[in-house]
């Protein structure tokens, strides 16, 4: 009798413990406090909002060369008159590489990378109360701006850095990229390795992109890889469907793995029970939190999915071809792409060519010095936020600085928010001047407080 009481007890235990730890991790693995950063006025801000406009007004369009580039140069010289005076300056193919060899003995060695070229139409430059629009503004002359705003800074208080600092500015970033290559051999050539390497990516989201509660600093560890594949056909029709069909948003589907299961565990805290319940038991109901997320939260399902672009169809003598680049998934390599698109291609019958293939880069380990910095910078900068690692998977982020460093972060300290956010997608960016003097406090945070010799920070 004892023995069969037992053997019913035991497992009707092992199911309430069960049940308990599911709903214990649902009901307490949650942000306790809803945190929002709060932009405020600073004494800079006419400043910054006039310096940056001057910038914004230099058109310097991807694909060319022209006049722009000299004018917007001369006018980073007037205004940064400490950085040409302390750093010296080299141009490879129109490209700029800014050096500062420190001091100090032994100066750890730090890179910030930015750029000034753009894609899509040009619009006229203009400011309207604290907002300043036109291109640029979003990616990524702002940036620039910060960046050097807070280099010249510490060079007028202190006379001099603590680290051996370079900036990179490319002007082909949006276009192929290759003046970046080419600074990277010239970089390996030289022997050059950088403690610490800092260039746009992921940044501080707006809890309504997300469709959270809180603010969220999300700082890109890596870089999925990427694959451009040209498509061709003799009859446009086929071809524009085939493009059509593969761009639709649920083309490719997201899929949850090990490396995107704590991206997701720390975004689930922000969350509703309801949502928190299936992705903080993710193992369990994978199959409910996919459909949580591909039905309500479009920005998260983007980082967990290959993303596709695709440029327009060119008639080339009669025949036809298009340009798709897949950023993949943290989940997929090149040869997935192909195999996912083969019934497709033979449905509209397309031809391919492989024009490159990229692999995914190194991830930067959250235990490393760097990591804990730039998390330190952003907490003493904006104070109210959360602070997530992930796998960049968006369209056209780099992934080459990883050869010369294994501190490699993809962050940029301005906040957009949800308004500004959906206008650069429409392509009429504008940012809130308010926002660039946190970007600067940010740089110089880092600046000032890389130290070589801590080991470790909180």
């Amino acid at each position: 009798m004892i023995f069969q009481i037992t053997s019913y007890v035991i497992p009707i235990f092992l199911i309430a413990f069960f049940i308990l730890l599911v709903l214990s991790r649902a009901l307490f693995l949650k942000n306790w406090k809803t945190k929002k950063i709060n932009i405020v006025e600073t004494e800079n801000v006419d400043l910054h909002k006039q310096r940056l406009f001057e910038l914004i007004q230099i058109d310097t369009p991807s694909f060319t060369d022209g006049e722009g580039y000299r004018q917007f140069k001369e006018k980073i010289e007037e205004q940064f008159p400490l950085i040409h005076k302390f750093f010296k300056k080299e141009k490879l193919d129109g490209n700029a590489i800014y050096t500062y060899d420190s001091p100090v003995e032994n100066a750890p060695n730090l890179l910030f990378a930015t750029h000034i070229d753009y894609t899509g139409e040009e619009r006229k430059a203009y400011i309207d109360e604290d907002f300043i629009y036109g291109n640029g503004t979003f990616d990524s002359k702002s940036l620039l701006y910060v960046i050097f705003e807070a280099v010249e800074r510490v060079l007028d208080k202190d006379g001099m850095l603590d680290v051996d600092l370079t900036l990179v500015v490319t002007n082909d970033d949006e276009a192929n990229k290759e003046g970046l290559l080419k600074i990277i051999d010239l970089f390996l050539r030289r022997g050059k390795f950088f403690n610490l390497v800092i260039e746009e990516g992921s940044g501080i989201i707006d809890p309504e992109v997300y469709g959270m509660k809180s603010n969220y600093a999300l700082v890109g560890l890596g870089v999925s890889g990427q694959t451009i594949l040209r498509f061709e056909s003799s009859n446009k029709t086929n071809l524009a469907r085939f493009v059509t069909e593969v761009t639709k948003p649920r083309f490719f589907k997201m899929k949850i793995d090990n490396k995107s299961i704590r991206v997701l565990g720390s975004i689930a805290k922000d969350l509703n029970f309801k949502d928190r319940f299936f992705l903080n038991n993710i193992f369990l109901f994978k199959r409910k939190a996919r459909n949580i997320i591909e039905n309500k939260y479009d920005e998260i399902e983007k980082m967990l999915k290959t993303n596709v672009s695709a440029t327009p169809i060119v008639n080339e003598n009669g025949k036809y071809y298009v340009d798709m680049t897949f950023e993949l998934s943290t989940h997929e390599k090149a040869a997935d792409i192909l195999v996912h698109l083969d019934d497709v291609m033979e449905k509209h019958k397309i031809d391919y060519k492989i024009l490159s293939v990229t692999d995914n880069s190194r991830i930067t380990r959250t235990y490393t010095y760097g990591y804990k910095l730039i998390k330190n910078a952003i907490n003493h900068t904006f104070k109210n936020l959360y602070i997530a690692p992930v796998i960049v998977t968006k369209i056209a982020e780099k992934r080459y600085f990883d050869k010369v460093s294994d501190c490699v972060i993809r962050f940029s300290p301005l906040y957009y928010n949800y308004d500004a956010f959906n206008a650069a997608k429409e392509n009429k960016s504008y940012i809130d001047a308010k926002v660039l003097n946190y970007g600067v406090e940010f740089f110089q945070y880092i600046l000032k407080n890389y130290n070589q010799k801590r080991k470790t920070l909180n």
